[in-house]
């Protein structure tokens, strides 16, 4: 199992090779767990990534541009990739847009 949490931390070509890596690295019966946070989610995605760029600048790392994206967007990337992917709400209850992607190697 690979878990990746900080995906949106690097570009989107950086994200595609992680991924990548990830994916052939990976046998059949094992699973990417891929937390993001979605871009298309509005105003909880804008306090996601406040509280997000908050951390970061609580760590010394203020100045690391975040690379977001619509939930959508690594959807059809890990499709690409040759993963078949679930999509598991994180946020029920909170403030936040956070998703659970749950991708499987084909």
């Amino acid at each position: 199992m690979v878990t990746v949490d900080v995906l949106h931390c690097v570009d989107p070509a950086t994200q595609e090779a992680v991924l990548r890596r990830a994916r052939a690295s990976l046998p059949q019966a094992s699973l990417l767990l891929l937390r993001i946070g979605d871009a298309s989610a509005g105003a909880p995605f804008r306090i996601s990534n406040w509280v997000d760029r908050m951390v970061l600048m609580m760590k010394g790392h203020g100045g690391v541009k975040l690379h977001c994206r619509a939930v959508a967007d690594p959807i059809e990337l890990l499709d690409r990739l040759g993963f078949d992917t679930d999509v598991v709400p994180m946020s029920a209850g909170t403030p936040f847009a956070n998703v659970l992607l749950v991708g499987r190697p084909r």
